[in-house]
């Protein structure tokens, strides 16, 4: 913002993040979706135990290429060692086949659903990691419960989103070989040479094993230690007369100048 008011004559404050972060569960407002999502989950943290579970979500309004997605799926679907997943597809058009979808739902690894109460996921003791689109309302989410993401944005502020948290904040890894149209240009990222975007089949399913493998290292526990202190960062921008309430009076007395 410091940057933002160079060039423009008006004050502006940030007050966010105004996510609920006291949020405890869904109590007994459930849904059979919910209880089906969250019994999937306490099965995941029965065999494999905490933080093994991955939710995936593009939103409603955005989707990746239809290929990616099955290219994801296929990929989850024949890891050695299995890593329970939820899909919420959330759209409001069909973005996964229902052969894809039953052979999904009938393996036992993962979970194909219309919609989740993804705030009750993160809070989960078995949710590990989010596979997001990096939009602001499941970031801010994800950090509000110490998730961390894989990031695969796909336009508008997403990719700055995903930069900021796979770069500045250290609690995500972001795909690369799955962009597309003036996307597909050398990445600036992953090392001072860049990384080169071959964008095939065999490119984006070898970058997202390597990402899920990167989640159980040393690396991906480092992501995950850093999205724990931003979660404390951001509880403590929201007590009294912390940065928020900050802001907040920074935004009052603008108004009444």
């Amino acid at each position: 913002m410091d940057y933002e008011r160079t060039g423009f004559p008006n004050t502006a404050s940030v007050v966010g993040t105004e996510v609920g972060a006291s949020f405890k569960g869904l109590g007994d407002n459930t849904s059979e979706g919910d209880k089906t999502c969250l019994a999937f989950l306490d099965k995941a943290l029965t065999q494999r135990g905490p933080d093994s579970a991955l939710y995936m979500s593009f939103g409603t309004l955005m989707y990746p290429d239809l290929e990616h997605i099955r290219y994801l799926l296929e990929v989850l679907m024949s890891l050695e060692e299995p890593i329970p997943f939820i899909f919420a597809t959330a759209g409001m058009r069909p973005i996964v086949s229902d052969e894809m979808a039953k052979k999904v739902n009938e393996s036992g690894r993962g979970l194909i659903v219309p919609w989740a109460p993804q705030q009750a996921i993160f809070l989960h003791p078995a949710t590990g990691w989010a596979l997001s689109h990096c939009g602001a309302g499941a970031m801010y989410e994800s950090l509000c419960q110490s998730v961390p993401l894989i990031a695969w944005p796909i336009a508008v502020d997403q990719p700055q989103h995903a930069r900021w948290m796979s770069e500045t904040l250290d609690t995500a890894f972001e795909l690369l070989q799955v962009r597309v149209g003036l996307g597909q240009k050398k990445a600036f990222r992953g090392g001072p040479e860049g990384t080169e975007i071959v964008g095939t089949e065999e490119a984006i399913k070898a970058e997202i094993r390597d990402v899920l493998k990167r989640c159980k290292s040393e690396e991906g526990h480092r992501k995950r230690a850093n999205a724990k202190r931003v979660k404390q960062q951001i509880k403590e921008a929201r007590t009294a007369g912390g940065q928020i309430d900050q802001h907040y009076e920074l935004l009052r007395q603008a108004i009444v100048v």
